[in-house]
């Protein structure tokens, strides 16, 4: 279990770093720092529905990035 957990960790990496270095930045803020959407966004500059909108398409990469890994 352990080994199957850190390599879900590092295709999870992996994927984070293909994405956009906004993308990467907002997903950083709001899950390793708990920082909240608006939070986030606001230390982006950017306001809580586009947080939300980049939030959505960062999962939506995230999920496409990690099909590319798994075959």
């Amino acid at each position: 279990e352990r080994i199957y957990n850190q390599q879900v960790a590092k295709l999870l990496l992996k994927a984070i770093e293909a994405l956009p270095e906004r993308e990467r930045a907002l997903l950083r803020a709001h899950y390793w720092e708990g920082k909240n959407l608006l939070e986030a966004g606001k230390e982006l500059g950017i306001s809580k529905s586009w947080a939300s909108r980049i939030h959505a398409q960062a999962v939506e990469r995230l999920r496409e990035e990690l099909e590319k890994l798994t075959g």
